[in-house]
C-alpha cells in the first residue's frame, strides 16, 4: 500500500472517467477522488467530487492532488505550476510525448508505423482528396472500411459492401471536414473475430488486461471475450503488442499509461485494425469491475515507472456493458431520466447528462452505460438488461443482442423487477383506478416515479397532473380520497392499475344534478343514439356517437 492515502484527480467528463473514478473510490489507498469537469451523474456518489475547468493553480493546491489520471495527451491541467507538474501522473493516453499520440490522432501515421515494424494490418489506400476517394470507391470489388484519418465529430468509420454505400460514407466524412484535415483510408474489410486488447505499459514492459469483445459504434462490450482462445491471444501479443512496445522503446518516447489494440483474428492470423492511445471507451467500463486489488496503488506504481501485474477477480467472472444512447438529440424540450433501480444493482455510469430543475436530463448522444456482472455470460447479460430496463428517458435506445439473442422484451413481460417504461408514454404512465370491491373503473390518472413512490409511502392515490404540471393527491381539496390497496403493472410495464377503496361520495370533479361528485369519471356510455339512461349519482347515461360523415 502507498505510504499515505492518495488524492486523485481524474480529468474527463464521460462514462469511461466515471467507471475509473468509481473504481478508484473503492481503493483503500485513495482518500479523495476528484473529477474535472465530470458530469452531474458522477456527483450522485458521495465518494466523487467535481471541480469545474479550467483548474487554476490555487485550486490544484487546495485539493492537494497526488495523482492525475487523464484522457488527454498531456495529463497536466492548463495553468499548473512547475510544482504541480512534478506531481505523479498517469495518462489514460501517452503521458507526455506528443509523438505517441499520433498513433490515434492520425490513422495514416499509425498505418505507416505498422508497416515499418512489420505488424500485420489490412491492405489500405490513402486518399487525401474526396475526388480521389470517390474514384477508388467506384472500382471497389470487395467490402471496404472507410475511415477518417484525423479525429472529426461523429462517426469516423464506415464498413461498406457496395460503391453506393461507399459514396454515402465519403459524403458523410466530407461534410464533417475529413478532407480538410488528413483525408481518408480505404481499407480492406476482413472477416473474423474482433478482439480489443488493453495493455498497461511504461514504454518498455507491459501487462495485459482481459480481452474485450466490442460491438459496433460503442453499443456494448463483453469482457473477457467469450469467442477467442489462448492461442489467438498469444498470437496477438507476439505479432502486434510486443512489436509496438519495442517500437515505443526504440523511439524513447515517454509513455506511462494504457494502450488499446483493436484487432481482428482471421484464418490467416491476427491483424491490427487501429490503436486507441488510451484505455478505450467502452473497454474501460467493462474492464474496471473485473480488476482485483487496489487500482490506486496500481496507477501510482505506473506513474512511478513500474508495470504492476494486473489480476482479475475470478477466471469465470464476466462483465457485459450496454450503452444507453439517445435518439433525436436535436429535438427540443427537456428529457428527464427516471431510475427505479435498487441501490445494490449496478450503478449507471453517466456520460451526456446535465442538471435541470434538480433532476438529471439528457444532454447528448451517449447518456449512460450499464455494466452487468456474473459468474457466466448469461448471468452478466441478465444483470445488464434488467438494470437498463430500470433506467429510461424519452428517445432511449440500446442494442438488444449484446452477447446473444434479445432478452429485454421477455424480461420486461415475464420478469420480477419493476421497470416502468415512462419513455414510451412521454414521461408519465396512465393509471387506471378501480374500486377493489365492486370492480368499477373510477377514473384515469397519470403518474411519474415520484407519484408512484408517494402513493406507496402514504397509501393514498397520488398522481401527476399533465395540465398543471405538478403532483397531487386525490382528495386534497375535496376530501374524497382513495386508499390504495395494490398497484398492478401491465405486461409491457407502460400502464398501471390502482386498486382502491373510496373514502367519500365520489371521485369526479363534476357533479350530478343533486350537486354531489359523481362516483366515477366514466359516467357516460358511447352509443349510436341517445339512450334512456338518466343522469343520476351513480348510474351512467348514453352519449351520442356521431356517425362517419364520409
Amino acid at each position: 500500500m502507498t505510504d499515505s492515502p492518495l488524492s486523485v484527480l481524474v480529468r474527463g467528463r464521460g462514462a469511461r472517467e466515471h467507471a475509473i473514478a468509481r473504481r478508484l473510490a473503492d481503493s483503500a489507498s485513495v482518500a479523495n477522488v476528484i473529477v474535472s469537469p465530470g458530469n452531474p451523474g458522477m456527483a450522485l456518489s458521495d465518494a466523487i467530487a467535481l471541480e469545474p475547468e479550467p483548474l487554476s493553480p490555487d485550486c490544484l493546491r487546495s485539493i492537494g492532488v497526488d495523482l492525475i489520471v487523464s484522457a488527454g495527451t498531456d495529463p497536466t491541467p492548463a495553468g499548473a505550476t512547475h510544482k504541480d507538474k512534478a506531481k505523479p501522473r498517469i495518462g489514460l493516453v501517452a503521458a507526455s510525448d506528443r509523438a505517441a499520440a499520433e498513433f490515434e490522432e492520425n490513422r495514416l501515421t499509425a498505418k505507416e508505423h505498422m508497416l515499418q515494424v512489420g505488424i500485420p494490418t489490412p491492405r489500405f489506400h490513402h486518399a487525401a482528396e474526396a475526388a480521389i476517394a470517390n474514384s477508388m470507391v467506384e472500382e471497389m470489388d470487395h467490402a471496404m472500411a472507410i475511415k477518417a484519418c484525423a479525429p472529426i465529430s461523429g462517426r469516423r468509420v464506415f464498413v461498406c459492401a457496395t460503391p453506393q454505400e461507399g459514396r454515402a460514407a465519403l459524403e458523410s466524412l466530407s461534410e464533417r471536414g475529413a478532407f480538410r484535415e488528413k483525408g481518408a483510408l480505404l481499407e480492406e474489410a476482413l472477416t473474423g473475430v474482433e478482439v480489443s486488447m488493453v495493455v498497461m505499459t511504461n514504454g518498455r514492459d507491459f501487462s495485459t488486461l482481459p480481452p474485450v469483445w466490442l460491438f459496433s459504434r460503442g453499443a456494448g462490450a463483453i469482457a473477457p471475450h467469450p469467442r477467442v482462445d489462448a492461442e489467438a491471444l498469444h498470437a496477438i501479443e507476439r505479432e502486434i503488442i510486443q512489436p509496438t512496445i519495442d517500437f515505443i522503446n526504440l523511439q524513447q518516447w515517454e509513455y506511462r499509461g494504457f494502450l488499446t489494440f483493436r484487432t481482428i483474428v482471421t484464418e490467416r492470423g491476427p491483424f491490427l485494425l487501429e490503436y486507441a492511445v488510451q484505455i478505450g471507451d467502452p473497454e474501460a467500463q467493462a474492464l474496471m469491475p473485473l480488476l482485483d486489488g487496489d487500482l490506486g496503488e496500481v496507477l501510482a506504481a505506473l506513474a512511478a515507472g513500474a508495470v504492476p501485474d494486473i489480476t482479475v477477480r475470478a477466471e469465470s467472472a464476466c462483465a457485459v456493458e450496454l450503452t444507453a444512447s439517445n435518439a433525436g438529440v436535436r429535438e427540443t424540450g427537456t428529457r428527464h431520466l427516471s431510475d427505479v433501480g435498487a441501490p445494490a444493482e449496478p450503478v449507471p455510469l453517466y456520460g451526456d447528462v446535465r442538471i435541470s430543475d434538480d433532476a438529471l436530463v439528457v444532454a447528448g448522444p451517449r447518456v449512460a452505460t450499464i455494466v452487468g456482472m456474473g459468474e457466466t455470460l448469461d448471468a452478466a447479460r441478465t444483470a445488464a438488461y434488467r438494470r437498463v430496463l430500470s433506467l429510461n428517458y424519452p428517445g432511449q435506445q440500446y442494442r438488444r443482442d449484446i452477447g446473444g439473442a434479445p432478452i429485454a422484451g421477455e424480461m420486461l413481460e415475464e420478469g420480477e423487477h419493476f421497470a416502468p417504461q415512462f419513455a414510451r408514454r412521454g414521461g408519465v404512465l396512465p393509471v387506471i383506478v378501480q374500486h377493489e370491491e365492486t370492480g368499477e373503473v373510477l377514473m384515469l390518472g397519470y403518474a411519474d416515479l415520484a407519484a408512484i413512490r408517494e402513493t406507496q409511502r402514504t397509501g393514498r392515490a397520488t398522481f401527476f397532473s399533465t395540465s398543471r404540471k405538478r403532483h397531487w393527491t386525490k382528495g386534497e381539496t375535496s376530501g374524497n380520497w382513495l386508499e390504495v390497496s395494490a398497484i398492478q403493472v401491465d405486461c409491457d410495464q407502460d400502464a398501471l392499475l390502482y386498486r382502491v377503496r373510496l373514502h367519500g361520495s365520489g371521485v369526479c370533479h363534476t357533479t350530478n344534478k343533486s350537486g354531489e361528485p359523481r362516483r366515477t369519471c366514466f359516467y357516460r356510455v358511447l352509443g349510436d343514439e341517445i339512450g334512456e339512461g338518466k343522469d343520476t349519482a351513480d348510474g351512467p347515461f348514453s352519449l351520442l356517437f356521431l356517425p362517419d360523415l364520409a
